[in-house]
């Protein structure tokens, strides 16, 4: 019989070794479990539940609550988000899973929870979904009433060679002409940077511009697209501290459609190569983008589906 319980921080060695036990999920390690799980400000341990035999971690499940309203999406009291969930392989098909997800889903219920999403929690998260080779993992949510959507496609590309193709040198220099810039991101450029933010793209997008302003990265890691002095587009690198990922990126819907975002992303390839990186990706894209980033070259390295569960009952 297993016995069902909170984790607390003497469970992470555990976490982390069972984590890393299962092959369909990418290694973790302390530092990276702190970072996304344990140090967001709406972490409880009233949503994380382990699967105990005789003092072994057998499987474990990840939840979150906002406890705090993000921005302008508020506290969104309504919705609760599974991070991440993993039964250790020698205890699969036992029950484990159905139990801590039951279990977890019912608390919810209870809380008034009616909308439950796997791993895409806003701001941090660490996978965008489930990804499509994890066809347990897909059956698995699918049994418990779990509904697919929209892929999300991790792209990447190798910088060791790079240069600037032709086509888009020439681009740049349309660009130039008809009065755009591109330019490294100043301090005098945050309010304008969190206000076009605000107006163009989602709550998450302004947050991480304020950790790279904070962090004192910004300089570095954000490239500006300016229309006679006012911003056109942005790009970012580098939003959880790996300085290769790229994004959040996007271009004011009057500045689209003209070769002005497709400039600004290798500008910010010449940045990283000449910062000494040789690798770029895009963790989490969708279709319109997954095309784009094509077109400058980058390929699909993983593919990841959107899951949700709408109309949550206790059981």
């Amino acid at each position: 019989m297993f016995q069902y319980s909170a984790l607390g921080w003497k469970d992470i060695p555990q976490v982390v070794n069972l984590w890393n036990s299962c092959p369909e999920l990418d290694p973790i390690d302390h530092h990276k479990l702190a970072a996304v799980l344990f140090s967001n400000e709406n972490y409880s341990a009233e949503n994380t539940l382990g699967a105990w035999d005789c003092g072994n971690l057998a499987g474990f499940i990840f939840g979150m609550r906002r406890r705090y309203p993000y921005l302008d999406r508020g506290l969104e009291s309504e919705k609760a988000w599974v991070l991440c969930q993993a039964t250790a392989p020698e205890y699969r098909r036992r029950g484990i899973g159905t139990q801590l997800l039951n279990r977890l889903e019912n608390r919810w219920a209870a809380q008034g929870v009616s909308h439950i999403t796997l791993s895409a929690f806003s701001p941090y998260y660490f996978s965008p979904g489930l990804e499509s080779s994890n066809s347990e993992a897909i059956a698995f949510f699918e049994r418990q009433g779990y509904t697919c959507g929209a892929p999300a496609y991790w792209m990447e590309m190798d910088l060791s060679h790079f240069t600037i193709p032709a086509p888009v040198a020439e681009l740049k220099q349309a660009k130039l002409a008809l009065g755009y810039s591109y330019i490294p991101f100043s301090w005098e450029y945050t309010l304008p940077l969190l206000d076009f933010a605000k107006a163009n793209f989602s709550t998450g997008w302004q947050q991480h511009i304020r950790q790279a302003i904070l962090s004192g990265r910004a300089p570095q890691t954000l490239s500006l697209c300016l229309y006679k002095d006012t911003i056109a587009g942005y790009l970012q690198r580098q939003m959880d501290g790996d300085p290769c990922r790229l994004g959040p990126f996007g271009v004011a819907p009057d500045h689209r459609n003209g070769g002005v975002g497709t400039v600004l992303v290798w500008e910010m390839f010449q940045s990283m190569y000449n910062s000494g990186l040789n690798y770029v990706y895009f963790q989490s894209t969708d279709q319109p983008g997954r095309r784009f980033y094509e077109r400058q070259g980058m390929t699909v390295k993983r593919t990841f589906y959107h899951y949700e569960k709408i109309g949550c009952n206790a059981i």
